[in-house]
């Protein structure tokens, strides 16, 4: 659970829910709907990470010197409060959506007034990440995985063009109140301007990623883990031989979140395999199989099954969705819309050989997903 990954990591939370902080709760909220995840920083000992998926969107008038950038300037919120200073309009990314969904859905309540006037770019996509302390969550480290899309306004609607300040004469800008009631203040600059006014238009040249960002470990190491299995009444002398898993690999699994224990309703113990599949079809109908894998030696396996992963502990289902993505279909994250409300769930029960006939729980989440091409 979170709240034993940050006992384990030491992460002291006393200031949580204090001022303008949220609260321990909220915090769990984020990483179980996916708006936060929690990494581990490898090149720090025992750091707990806070990472955020954050999609900012360049929207482009004109091309060559003449190009300018819609930049936001204020934001006034309904409280009150003003926050003042140039920059990209941005929100969080969403575990369901691609980028191009999510810079989408970010015109539609931070600038409808150019809903459906903008055309997006599916090859544009700049990276880099910025490390700092989250005011939200203060004592906890925070990584901003951000991605810049672009998008360019095309339109010649002279009326267009007036309301959002493009017009010969017109004032340059133009203010917009967003879905949550929040006033903004936007303008065009041009790529001076933006350098002037420290605008960050472009992702740093030389990159800026924390690249030791690891899933966070949890479980038992192996002495803590034989000692909780014989508090529990199982048998460990057969673990490490006759086909079944040695402690030091059980114990593994567990440290990395591929699999968790859990102690039953009637005090029995089960293990637990969290599995994320795709059930992805192309256009013309037809669903994406993994038929078979070979191995550096030669050796071939027949699969015949969906492309799957195990999701790590307090894993949102479809970030886990993305990784197969990533990792097992090498199928760029654009090309494909997750369908948030069709994923079903499928629970099985049986006791595994390879853990010494221990009770095990697959839980499998079929997450249903269209490509935009054919495969």
């Amino acid at each position: 659970s979170v709240e034993e990954m940050f006992e384990h990591h030491h992460v002291d939370t006393s200031n949580f829910g204090k001022g303008r902080a949220k609260t321990f709760s909220e915090f769990v909220g984020e990483v179980r709907t996916g708006q936060a995840r929690l990494m581990l920083d490898a090149s720090r000992h025992k750091t707990l990470v806070r990472v955020v998926e954050l999609a900012l969107l360049r929207i482009v008038h004109g091309d060559g010197q003449a190009a300018k950038y819609l930049i936001k300037s204020r934001e006034t919120f309904l409280d009150g409060r003003c926050r003042d200073g140039y920059q990209l309009v941005g929100t969080k990314k969403m575990p369901f959506e691609n980028g191009v969904q999510t810079s989408e859905r970010l015109v539609r309540e931070r600038i409808p007034m150019l809903h459906g006037h903008l055309r997006f770019s599916r090859q544009v996509r700049e990276r880099f990440e910025d490390d700092e302390d989250s005011p939200s969550y203060p004592g906890v480290r925070t990584v901003y995985r951000k991605v810049i899309y672009e998008a360019y306004l095309d339109s010649s609607d002279s009326d267009l063009l007036e309301r959002v300040g493009l017009a010969e004469g017109s004032a340059g800008g133009f203010e917009q109140q967003d879905d949550r009631g929040n006033a903004l203040q936007y303008c065009w600059l041009t790529e001076q301007e933006c350098v002037s006014k420290q605008v960050r238009l472009k992702a740093p040249i030389e990159g800026s990623e924390v690249d030791a960002l690891v899933p966070p470990t949890a479980g038992y190491d192996e002495e803590r883990l034989q000692d909780f299995l014989l508090s529990c009444g199982v048998e460990v002398e057969n673990f490490g031989s006759g086909g079944v898993k040695s402690l030091v690999e059980f114990s593994e699994e567990l440290m990395q979140g591929r699999s968790a224990l859990i102690r039953q309703a009637d005090g029995s113990l089960a293990r637990i395999v969290d599995v994320a599949i795709l059930q992805m079809e192309e256009p013309s109908g037809r669903t994406l199989v993994e038929v078979r894998q070979t191995y550096d030696n030669g050796l071939v396996t027949e699969l015949r099954r969906l492309p799957a992963t195990k999701r790590h502990n307090d894993e949102n289902p479809f970030w886990a969705a993305h990784r197969v993505l990533r990792h097992v279909t090498h199928i760029d994250e654009v090309m494909v819309k997750i369908d948030p409300d069709n994923v079903r769930y499928v629970e099985e029960r049986g006791a595994s050989k390879a853990y010494g006939g221990l009770p095990t729980i697959y839980r499998r989440h079929i997450i249903s997903c269209k490509c935009s091409g054919d495969l």
